[in-house]
């Protein structure tokens, strides 16, 4: 399951000024236009009057365009914005602002790939830009295009070693790459240059958690949420952190939080509902996927896991449901096949768990838990030597697969080879001493072998590590 998703973007709108307006222009609504930084609609409404007035030159309009669409930008009005820049870019096509500007638009929209259009546009007006560099590796990143975007990022700190936001993005890129180390130099880096940017805390914790360091991971997003309690991502990366430590009521605060923050991260969402089936509060979870569901009905993982909470309840139609929905959206989901098969087993209806460990098994030969499943099918249906080869084949992949030996020793207690049996069971307990079923097991085979005190000994164990 894909648990978290870090997008750091860059946001720079041209606000401050306008390129190529000049100084002693007398229209008062270009001045306003410029300066009314702290009031959006008076700037949409001076630089519409500007816009109005048929007195500038083409650069004037251009730029007053720019600014324009930068507030409607800022104000969420994204195709009015691209509509603005749109118009600034076929007014003075060497403005390179507008290029840029209009790629941040786009990105907002999600359309990554005009986006890459327009800033290959500013790169090419103004090589030196690194903003824009640092932006197009966002793109990238968020095309899953992870040595481009750092790629970008590299050249965007070559043109400016103090930008904090592309070592950031940098760091963030090494991370999707599993290049932990890489990625933490680059947002200690980050955080020398500023040690109040929350976005490079909020990456760097989820580089500690992704080391298993969940204490320094919760630290850094503390951090990061003193700076900006208003940070979904930071309270959803410390609630990762708490769940890793088993701290399932403290994880579910966090990620309470964030959907209040986001009610629109599905992630967030399906994280909770882990926590909550941690939990054991199986309805509770599926409230919570189906809200994944919701915002994004083409999430296998949601369905997944929506499915795993229906096994947890006893509801082998609905988890079916589900397992099959995962499975039409990702054909070669092996662990929906093979949970699905689980279910059908549990029905009774093993031709169809047989086609589904079969097809799990095609597509990943080499999963244990697949052959431990139709091991166990062989059991049920009597076919032992097949059962003995499934569970043989999963201890050759992992010897310390208590499960697999657990099996095979029922495949031998079918056959009447307690010797065979007996010497399973004493594997499985050697890989989980505390678990009390083996015990048992091993129990009762020594008292069909005559190993009456052998057997005493077992179930008393059986006994004291909780078995009636």
């Amino acid at each position: 399951m894909k648990r978290l998703s870090w997008r750091v973007l860059i946001v720079l709108m041209l606000l401050g000024g306008l390129s190529g307006v000049r100084a002693e222009s007398a229209n008062p609504d270009v001045l306003k236009c410029r300066t009314s930084r702290d009031n959006l609609d008076l700037i949409i409404q001076h630089c519409t009057q500007a816009i109005e007035s048929t007195e500038l030159s083409n650069e004037e309009l251009a730029a007053v365009y720019n600014n324009r669409g930068s507030a409607l930008y800022i104000k969420k009005f994204y195709d009015r914005a691209i509509a603005d820049f749109s118009k600034a870019g076929w007014l003075h096509p060497q403005l390179g602002d507008a290029f840029f500007n209009r790629g941040i638009a786009w990105a907002a929209k999600n359309d990554n790939d005009r986006a890459i259009i327009d800033y290959n546009e500013a790169i090419r007006l103004n090589p030196q830009h690194a903003e824009s560099f640092s932006a197009r590796g966002s793109a990238w990143y968020a095309k899953k295009e992870y040595d481009r975007a750092i790629a970008d990022d590299t050249e965007a700190i070559r043109l400016n070693p103090k930008n904090e936001i592309a070592f950031s993005n940098r760091g963030n890129a090494w991370r999707s790459k599993h290049d932990y180390d890489r990625a933490m130099a680059d947002l200690n880096e980050a955080l020398r240059l500023n040690p109040h940017y929350a976005k490079a805390l909020i990456v760097r914790g989820a580089v500690w958690s992704a080391r298993n360091n969940h204490d320094r991971a919760i630290r850094d997003f503390s951090e990061a949420i003193r700076l900006n309690p208003l940070d979904s991502e930071a309270f959803a990366g410390r609630g990762f952190a708490w769940s890793a430590k088993k701290e399932d009521s403290r994880a579910i605060d966090d990620y309470s939080e964030a959907i209040r923050l986001n009610p629109y991260d599905e992630i967030t969402f399906m994280n909770r509902g882990s926590a909550w089936i941690s939990k054991k509060d199986y309805g509770r979870a599926i409230s919570d996927f189906n809200e994944a569901i919701r915002l994004n009905p083409q999430n296998e993982d949601a369905f997944f896991a929506r499915a795993s909470a229906w096994n947890a309840k006893n509801n082998d139609d609905r988890a079916i449901s589900d397992y099959t929905e995962a499975i039409r959206l990702n054909p070669k989901n092996e662990k929906a096949l093979n949970n699905r098969g689980n279910s059908w087993r549990n029905k009774k209806d093993y031709a169809r768990a047989m086609a589904d460990f079969n097809e799990a098994l095609r597509l990943n030969p080499q999963s244990t838990f697949t052959l431990v499943s139709r091991g166990a099918v062989w059991n049920i249906t009597g076919n032992l030597d097949r059962a003995i080869a499934d569970f043989t084949e999963a201890i050759r992949i992992n010897p310390q697969l208590a499960v697999a030996f657990y099996g095979r020793a029922g495949s031998w207690n079918a056959k009447r080879n307690h010797d065979r049996e007996i010497a399973d069971l004493s594997e499985a307990i050697r890989i989980n001493p505390q678990d009390a079923e083996f015990h048992k097991l091993r129990g009762l085979a020594k008292q069909r072998t005559g190993d009456i005190q052998g057997a005493s000994i077992d179930l008393a164990r059986a006994r004291e590590l909780g078995l009636p």
